[in-house]
């Protein structure tokens, strides 16, 4: 048969080669098996741990004992890496203490001994025997924090400032090391050969988070600014390069930086072959990822094929909320009632971004418990093609085909064994020969792909809604389509071209509606951070007016709420199959005769 698909072949068993096996839509998934897409180092779980207080005290000296948490907590975890001990901490502090770090935590498969506070913990032999000594820094030197923290898997030793020096000898803690004077530049050259090149941490270095991920997976931790969020004090855009070309390619770089445009570092990660993981005001990472490839579960709910009414209206618009690569948004206001918990989730058939490859990895119970709470009328995307990264520049500056192949391969293994079937993409140019060469790669290595949906860096919706098609590996057209609007708050009174407010992007498909001669397929790209006020008129920029509380799926229902009958808002999954149906309906009516 022309078209008999490559991942239906398996199941045909004993059928004739000329009839094709007929399977239900939901069943086409992988089992959960490593297919080498992993990238994340592996943690162990110990016998038994701690749970460390929440810290009472504010500012300078809120960071300073987080940060003398986050070692610790790394430090014995590292140790129950290396078979040195049994127990482990999970931290309130720092702000591990709401609600869904507290449901993890009930669900880890080990004793619980109680809570305590961290000075309290190294007063006890779980600390002493694991823990060596003490390594110094200086708060005042933003940049001694980061050599600290790779001080401290180097010589085992806790990241202690000057200030408690004496508090922790009284302990009976011995300084092993002095970083206190330490530059990043200086760190890197004494301990880049203690370090492991397949993961990263990138943070400022005047905050805590992720120390104990650098410290248990025994990382080098960077920063950008040399002084936290002060960018004309000097950068190490040099050094980052050199650290991220010395990283083996699809390395995670997890973390974030601050007071820079994002593309600053973001742009970097993209070009060596490495996955920006936008992961910073997140904790206890070694303990929520733990043994995460024996722990895989969860599965996206999909649009049924077979039940879609074809070709009933004439222009088709989907909406897409960004920000969905955000692994460390996924644990704070991800699932609330203006994005995925919306109660307009179902009215909006919003399609939401969704970092499934990463979260798996990071805490596949979290992962899972999201995708459980999927509202069936809604669509997920895996975004953005095994992290943050630059499609058209991917890899540039290395051996680009291989490593780009590479990627596709473990984006297809986690979409393959989660059932997400559409893949978000960001390209600096989503039209250019580059962005093109990857959607080739995407495409070619996952035939369960059902589309790609790609938005610009800046702005959102500058493909303009043009539609690229490129054939799979079983020779079906698979369409990869740009944002054609974006719905974003611009300012007081303000709209771009092509993004604006729900009332402009309203204006704008209404009026494309009535001038089309053609049926339209069109994807909305939703500013997940933009807010709207509520007006009541179709006022075009009103609804850019300061202190609105409007924002994300309610954003899209007053987008919905004034379209006109000739537009249907559906899910993107339900966008593609109509496109894929009204563009090539001999092999789409082909494709579907396989499903039940």
């Amino acid at each position: 048969m022309r078209f008999q698909p490559l991942f239906l072949l398996a199941l045909a068993g004993s059928l004739s080669a000329c009839v094709p096996a007929q399977v239900e839509y939901a069943s086409l998934h992988d089992a959960f098996a490593d297919k080498g897409q992993y990238t994340l180092p592996e943690q162990k779980f110990g016998e038994q741990y701690w749970t460390l207080t929440e810290n009472a005290a504010t500012g300078e000296e809120r960071l300073v004992q987080d940060l003398v948490s986050e070692s610790v907590a790394g430090l014995l975890a590292l140790a129950v890496n290396e078979g040195r001990g049994t127990t482990l901490a999970w931290m309130k502090a720092g702000g591990g203490a709401g609600p869904v770090y507290e449901r993890i935590r009930k669900a880890l498969p080990m004793k619980e001994l109680g809570e305590t506070g961290v000075w309290e913990l190294l007063a006890r032999d779980d600390a002493r025997s694991t823990i060596d000594g003490y390594v110094l820094y200086d708060i005042r030197n933003h940049e001694s924090v980061n050599a600290a923290t790779v001080a401290a898997h180097v010589y085992r030793g806790v990241m202690i400032d000057r200030r408690d020096a004496a508090r922790a000898e009284a302990l009976g803690y011995r300084r092993l090391f002095d970083a206190s004077r330490m530059t990043l530049r200086q760190a890197w050259e004494a301990f880049r050969d203690k370090c492991r090149n397949d993961a990263l941490v990138l943070m400022p270095a005047y905050t805590s988070n992720q120390r104990s991920t650098a410290i248990a997976f025994r990382l080098m931790a960077v920063n950008l600014n040399k002084v936290s969020y002060q960018p004309r004090q000097g950068n190490n855009r040099e050094l980052l390069i050199e650290v991220l070309q010395w990283l083996e390619p699809l390395s995670p770089v997890m973390g974030w930086e601050q007071a820079v445009g994002e593309d600053a570092f973001v742009g970097l990660v993209s070009e060596t072959g490495n996955l920006m993981i936008p992961y910073d005001w997140t904790v206890n990472t070694p303990l929520m990822s733990a043994a995460y490839k024996s722990r895989q579960g969860g599965l996206a709910k999909v649009t049924d094929p077979t039940r879609i009414r074809y070709g009933d209206a004439r222009n088709y618009v989907s909406f897409y909320l960004s920000d969905g690569d955000n692994v460390q948004w996924m644990f704070t206001g991800y699932d609330t009632p203006a994005f995925y918990a919306s109660d307009k989730a179902a009215k909006t058939r919003m399609t939401f971004g969704f970092p499934i490859a990463n979260l798996s990895m990071i805490s596949p119970d979290q992962n899972a418990y999201l995708l459980a709470k999927q509202d069936p009328a809604s669509s997920v995307m895996e975004s953005l093609g095994g992290g943050y990264c630059y499609a058209d520049q991917f890899a540039r500056l290395k051996d680009r085909p291989r490593i780009l192949d590479r990627a596709a391969k473990k984006v297809a293994a986690h979409m393959r064994q989660h059932r997400n079937n559409v893949l978000a993409l960001v390209c600096m140019d989503p039209l250019s020969e580059g962005a093109q060469e990857a959607y080739r790669a995407y495409i070619r290595n996952n035939d369960r792909l059902i589309g790609i949906v790609v938005i610009q860096y800046t702005p959102y919706a500058g493909g303009k809604g043009e539609i690229l098609w490129f054939k799979n590996a079983d020779g079906y057209d698979i369409p990869v389509i740009t944002v054609r609007y974006s719905i974003w708050n611009y300012g007081e009174g303000v709209n771009g071209e092509l993004e604006g407010t729900p009332a402009y992007i309203a204006s704008k498909y209404n009026r494309m509606a009535w001038a089309s001669h053609e049926p339209t397929f069109s994807v909305t790209s939703l500013h997940a951070w933009s807010r709207f006020t509520r007006t009541g008129t179709d006022d075009p920029t009103a609804e850019n007016a300061p202190g609105g509380d409007v924002q994300g799926v309610e954003a899209a229902a007053l987008c919905q709420d004034r379209l006109g009958p000739d537009i249907k808002v559906v899910n993107i999954e339900e966008l593609i199959w109509q496109l894929r149906m009204h563009t090539y309906p001999e092999q789409t009516r082909e494709l579907l005769k396989h499903f039940k």
